[in-house]
Order: C-alpha cells, then structure tokens, then sequence
C-alpha cells in the first residue's frame, strides 16, 4: 500500500493500534484512600454508631453512653449547631459506679490506605472529667480493630496519654476492662481536639474504633463527652 491509500484508510475510519489502545474501556480500580475520609457530628443522630459493655458480668447496667445534649459537667456539646448532639457517659449528670461500656465507630474499609504512601488518623473533639480518689482512677481510652471487632488495640494520641486507670476492682461484680491500662485521666478543663494515627496493619476492609470507658465504686464524676469525630486520610 502507499502513503495516499494508508492516510485514506484511517480517515475511512479504519483504528489504528494507538487509538485501539486509547479509548478501550478503563476498568474501575474501587475507590481510592482520599476518597475515603469520614465525618460526623451526631446532630442528627447515631448516624451507625453503637454502644455495648466491654467484657461485662451478665447481671446490671454496664453501659453508661448515651446521645443527646448535656445538660451537666460540658454542659453543651462541641460546636454551636442548632441542634447540637453528642456522646456522653451520662448527660444529666455524674456516671454510675461500675461501669466498662465502649462507644464504637461504624465500620469502615480503608484497605486502599493501606501503604506507606498515605497517612490516617481519627480525630474528635472531647471534654472529660473522670473521679480521682486515693488509689482509684477511673479513666477511658481509644481502641482500634482491623478485623471486624474479633481483637481491639489500644492506641494513644500524638500527646500522648494522661496516666494508669486504677481501679478498686473489689468494689465492684468482676473486673474492669480499663483497669490498669494507660488512658485519660481527670478533668480537661476545656474542650480538646485529639489526633490518633493509624498504623498500616489495621488499615483493612473491616476498619473500626471505638472509645472505652471504666469507673469503680470509689468516686464518681461528670464523665466523658465525645463530638465532631472524623477519619482523615491523605
């Protein structure tokens, strides 16, 4: 064939090798890691979060979290939204004696974050007051799970955490999840902004956190107020 006859078949409409290349469809590679941020205010609603004991004996009310505004101890929630809602360990008042209830996250897929080349944190906002008496302190902390819930590990924030939660465990019906653990401890005075990183290993498809809280029978204060939570990824 000659020149004139090779430029008439690609205008007739004949796809040369690079075009065939070029507009073949793309297959879809699932979402990437910045896409996957995740953010909630709680002002309108759980909005899939949930609440439940921690490694609770069978018998009493171990779970103090409940949603709303408080009314006691912050006095409001982070934020100034009309309709302004967060987590709390009581929000008319001191927590009960006792308690070991965790506040879990709903479950993310973060597999696509899973490399160097990404950075993942969960950030929230928090005010607490926890009892302190001698050789009692009750406390909370955050744990997160990359297989679904089966194991949970505790991770601090970038500052670091407040102390050891002690607890009086023989004041109260089996032991206490915190108890002896590294957590927050006593009063914020303000609201905080916390940062956690995650490491790579629990970037997974079944991706979640959650904040656990204990208290014994020694004392008891205003609690832990959790708002504005959000996983960031970049």
């Amino acid at each position: 064939r000659d020149e004139a006859a090779e430029v008439e078949a690609v205008d007739d409409g004949e796809a040369t090798e690079d075009a065939l290349v070029e507009d073949a469809p793309r297959e879809d590679a699932g979402p990437r890691c910045t896409d996957l941020s995740a953010a909630w205010t709680f002002n309108g609603g759980a909005t899939g979060w949930t609440h439940d004991p921690v490694d609770a004996p069978v018998t009493g009310e171990w779970d103090p979290w409940e949603i709303g505004e408080p009314t006691a101890g912050s006095t409001g929630c982070h934020g100034s939204a009309t309709t302004n809602q967060c987590w709390a360990t009581g929000l008319a008042g001191a927590y009960p004696a006792c308690q070991r209830g965790g506040l879990v996250s709903p479950t993310l897929d973060l597999a696509p974050c899973a490399s160097a080349s990404f950075t993942v944190d969960v950030v929230f906002w928090h005010w607490h007051d926890f009892d302190r008496a001698t050789g009692s302190a009750d406390g909370g902390l955050v744990e997160v799970t990359g297989d679904g819930g089966g194991t949970w590990t505790a991770l601090a924030p970038t500052g670091g955490w407040d102390g050891p939660i002690a607890m009086n465990a023989s004041s109260c019906e089996g032991a206490i999840y915190v108890d002896g653990r590294d957590g927050y401890l006593g009063a914020s005075g303000a609201w905080v902004q916390e940062t956690i990183r995650i490491p790579i290993e629990h970037l997974t498809t079944e991706f979640a956190f959650r904040f656990v809280f204990g208290s014994d029978a020694a004392g008891s204060a205003d609690g832990w107020v959790i708002d504005d939570v959000a996983v960031r990824v970049r």
